[in-house]
């Protein structure tokens, strides 16, 4: 329940560390290639992007092993490998030809229904929210409305699928099955930050204040049930349980000597607490 508590105090630092970590399940070692040379980008918005910025990797010495592509999707269900304008004509032959040169491709992801922009039409998008309500497939009000990211957050007015239910699950990623089918190697497991009313309500019980926090983590923990062990998450947020969740990095930052100064010190916090 919400007011268990768990006190390790015993031994050395270390000696305590372990002890927590072995309580929580131990820490999960990503697959070798995660090691190698990574490149991401939000610009790259097609397959031209994508070749050219590998083979100026290329021309510059850099054997690039995971490659990060954001503005991959249709943008409205981010489920669909963006049709439009024949940015991307084939992906699976892209995927597939970059698992030949050893490039690990991952796709990124975000855990809303989105709300569109105004004036922006989109019929399988309609079709899914209209799917989602109807099968409470999302977090609820008090009242059994959806509940909605307020204004002023990012992707406000967006619904949030609810992970602990096996419905939402299985729904949710029936949509992105096809992307392992072609060869993606993982996901850029965005954002999470998204429960701020402590009085929604979850298909397993929880309520939103148990919830804030651990949200991120049930929605990291279903994706990597569904990618399976030989593919990996590459997360902003987490909670208890995150050693055993792959990677992370310490969101946004600017191209400034004091942003890296912060992520050095949030990744050497993150490293002693047996976090990647």
């Amino acid at each position: 329940s919400a007011d268990d508590a768990l006190v390790i105090a015993s031994g050395t630092p270390k000696e305590t560390l372990g002890k927590l970590l072995s309580y929580l399940g131990g820490v999960v070692l990503p697959p070798a290639w995660v090691f190698g040379e990574w490149a991401s980008a939000n610009r790259w918005r097609s397959e031209q992007d994508v070749l050219e910025a590998l083979e100026a990797a290329r021309l510059h010495g850099f054997p690039i092993s995971v490659l990060v592509v954001e503005a991959w999707s249709d943008e409205s269900t981010f489920y669909t490998f963006g049709e439009e304008q024949g940015l991307w004509p084939d992906p699976k032959q892209l995927v597939q030809k970059l698992n030949e040169q050893g490039v690990h491709f991952m796709l990124w992801q975000c855990p809303v229904f989105k709300a569109l922009e105004a004036g922006r039409r989109d019929a399988r998008h309609e079709q899914d929210l209209s799917y989602i309500q109807e099968h409470s497939l999302a977090v609820l009000n008090k009242d059994g409305t959806p509940y909605t990211i307020p204004e002023g957050h990012w992707f406000a007015g967006s619904m949030v699928p609810d992970f602990t239910n096996p419905e939402t699950r299985e729904w949710w990623f029936s949509k992105r099955k096809y992307l392992l089918d072609m060869g993606v190697s993982g996901f850029k497991t965005d954002g999470g930050e998204c429960i701020l009313s402590d009085e929604v309500r979850f298909h397993d019980g929880s309520t939103g204040k148990e919830m804030r926090n651990r949200y991120p983590q049930s929605y990291i923990e279903a994706y990597q049930e569904f990618i399976g062990p030989e593919r990996i998450t590459f997360s902003r947020a987490g909670y208890l349980g995150a050693q055993g969740s792959m990677l992370f990095w310490a969101g946004d930052q600017l191209s400034q000597w004091s942003e890296l100064q912060a992520v050095l010190k949030a990744g050497l916090s993150a490293a002693i607490s047996g976090i990647f």
